[in-house]
């Protein structure tokens, strides 16, 4: 009969997963989940809109359509379910381990926000951030060859809503510079650089 909004769960040991068995969490939108994997709980918390975990990512990720808001730290493969969240307006990559941000990121065409900054650059697939026009916030380090900066670079000015920009780009040749320079010329909104 519980009305909880919001479940953490942290240190919740292998035995005592069975306890949650009998807890009502259809009305849960929020878990907070630290070292537990909450897969289990996923098909019975169908209107969830906020997922905060670490290392062990939900089987059913996909099957959460009203998914606003994911933060996904400590992992080192992103998992492809991301793609049918459609309505996801929040990704959160930051103290991740992963390198590279898959096709599947574009489809979200939602996203307002993308936070993928790191110790480590990433690498951004050529014509997926163009895709990503209501991007309001974005942070991420780019890495690769010229022509991939360079498309970053291009796909930059497609941002038109864009209010936050915290990147780092390695410049090593005056048409990036032009390029970006341009891109940034075309962010009317920005209000943090």
């Amino acid at each position: 009969g519980s009305i909880s909004r919001r479940l953490a769960l942290q240190c919740v040991e292998e035995h005592n997963v069975g306890l949650l068995s009998n807890v009502d969490v259809e009305k849960v939108r929020s878990v907070f989940a630290g070292r537990y994997d909450f897969c289990a709980l996923c098909p019975r918390v169908p209107f969830l809109r906020v997922v905060d975990c670490g290392r062990d990512v939900p089987r059913h990720l996909g099957s959460l359509l009203h998914l606003r808001y994911l933060r996904l730290h400590s992992i080192t493969e992103f998992p492809r379910e991301v793609r049918y969240l459609r309505f996801l307006q929040t990704l959160d990559l930051r103290n991740s381990r992963i390198r590279e941000l898959p096709e599947e990121v574009g489809l979200l065409t939602q996203l307002v926000c993308l936070r993928a900054t790191d110790v480590w650059a990433i690498r951004v697939p050529a014509g997926l951030i163009g895709k990503l026009t209501s991007l309001q916030e974005l942070c991420i380090w780019c890495e690769g060859e010229d022509a991939i900066i360079m498309q970053f670079v291009e796909e930059l000015g497609l941002l038109k809503e864009l209010r936050v920009l915290e990147t780092r780009i390695t410049v090593w040749s005056e048409s990036i510079e032009s390029a970006l320079l341009e891109s940034l010329g075309h962010l009317h909104n920005i209000q943090e650089l």
